[in-house]
Formats: C-alpha cells, structure tokens, sequence
C-alpha cells in the first residue's frame, strides 16, 4: 500500500488485493473474472505476505533482490562466503545462512523451499552448501 516510487499504483493493488479477499468470503465486489484472471496472467500476487504467489508459485522479487546483493558480495570479496552475522549487512548473512539451511532441509525432504532454479543459480556463481566453522 505504501509505495514511494508510485503512491497511486499501491494504493491500486490494495484496492485490488481487498477485493480479491472480499470476493473470497461470498461479498460483492467489482473484481470480474477476467480482471482475475488478467491479473494472474501477469503473475499478481493476491497475498503480499504469502510467500508464494499465483497458483502456488514462490514469489521471487525478494529472493532476486538478496541474490542480486549476495552477487555484489562476491564481486567485492571474490567469494560468497558471508558471515551470518556480516555487519555490513545483516540481511544478507541471515539470508545467506536461510538458503543453507532451505538446502539442507529440501536435501533431508523435510521442506521444498530451495528450488532447483534457485539452487543452480547460486551455485553458478561459487555458493558454498556447507561451511566448516573454526
């Protein structure tokens, strides 16, 4: 809803959002069908919070924006071995350590959230799985 870079566009979605949700409990709303169905045919995503989108896909703005961070990491240091607890920024070493252990987990079948793509990604670019602390 609060979008900087366009006020008007997010106060857009949210209308849009509400009367998705609206619909969903039986209410009247002037979200049509084919409004739906265009806004899924372009990957809309009706849950902001969720983390997958549209027919159960993951939403990967987020995963792509730390990515594109990890990437910068790797270009300053020549490694992607960032501390999880790196002060120069947080977020990317818990996000680091969270796609470690996604990978463990998908490994161990205890969860799906590591996906082959996003696995082949970051090991085109010199991910490491496992880290031998000392």
């Amino acid at each position: 809803r609060k979008y900087e870079v366009n006020p008007k566009l997010g106060r857009w979605v949210h209308h849009q959002r509400t009367q998705y949700q609206n619909k969903k409990k039986g209410k009247i709303t002037q979200l049509t069908k084919v409004r739906q169905q265009k806004l899924e045919e372009i990957g809309f995503v009706w849950n902001a919070s969720d983390k997958r989108g549209v027919g159960g896909k993951r939403n990967d703005e987020g995963w792509m924006r730390m990515f594109e961070e990890l990437m910068g990491y790797k270009e300053k240091h020549g490694h992607c071995l960032v501390p999880r607890n790196y002060e120069g920024n947080p977020k990317l070493g818990r996000w680091v350590n969270t796609q470690r252990r996604h990978y463990s987990d998908t490994k161990k079948r205890k969860t799906n959230w590591m996906t082959e793509e996003r696995q082949h990604k970051l090991e085109e670019i010199g991910f490491v799985w496992k880290v031998k602390m000392g």
